[in-house]
């Protein structure tokens, strides 16, 4: 459930989990009679809030590039969300913002991963555009922004961002397709910043 015991007192949590609506709530307190009773009465009247988890696993892929021009070594690490950081990062009205939801048991998601690193790595350049990736097992969120599949990537735009728009399932995850993808929810300027750079760089055969 994501709830840390190790916080706790005597290592005990009290939890109601609505499984119809998908709510868990904690009760936040020290377990008492006064406060379960309380807690209770709180969860009747629908006063509590939803207990969301939240936790930034070690980004395992810092990922090394050698760029055969300069025989250097390019690095890229991405920013990993959490339910507490999603709001400021993800949600932030200036940027453009990417995000690969994964999942530590998502064999395919390593795979993706080299994909979606390679996009960010050629697109780095492009002004107000971020791409992020998200624990979705380790990390809950509003129902709005939750996914029920992993890998999948979704684009929420600057200055509009109730038009997220996600990778379409019918397509294979390729780096032309997931270019493709960026570029069509990109506004006209930075798309055309985005083609060239990536024009740039594929002539530079940099892309791996």
């Amino acid at each position: 459930l994501g709830v840390d015991l190790s916080r706790r007192k005597d290592h005990t949590a009290v939890v109601l989990f609505n499984a119809n609506l998908e709510l868990l709530h904690v009760l936040k307190r020290e377990v008492s009679r006064q406060s379960l009773v309380q807690f209770l009465q709180d969860y009747t009247a629908g006063k509590l809030e939803r207990f969301l988890r939240t936790e930034a696993r070690k980004s395992r892929p810092i990922n090394r590039y050698a760029l055969p021009s300069t025989n250097t070594t390019n690095i890229i690490q991405l920013p990993e969300i959490t339910t507490g950081t999603f709001q400021t990062i993800v949600l932030n009205n200036s940027q453009n913002v990417v995000v690969f939801y994964h999942s530590p048991y998502c064999a395919f998601c390593h795979g993706i991963s080299y994909v979606y690193l390679t996009i960010a790595r050629l697109m780095h350049n492009v002004p107000d555009l971020l791409f992020t990736r998200l624990d979705g097992e380790s990390n809950d969120l509003p129902w709005e922004y939750t996914v029920h599949h992993y890998p999948s990537i979704l684009f929420f735009p600057a200055r509009r961002k109730a038009e997220s728009r996600a990778f379409p399932t019918n397509l294979q995850l390729t780096v032309n397709n997931l270019a493709q993808f960026v570029l069509a929810n990109l506004n006209v300027e930075l798309r055309l910043l985005g083609m060239l750079d990536l024009c740039r760089r594929w002539n530079d055969k940099q892309v791996g």
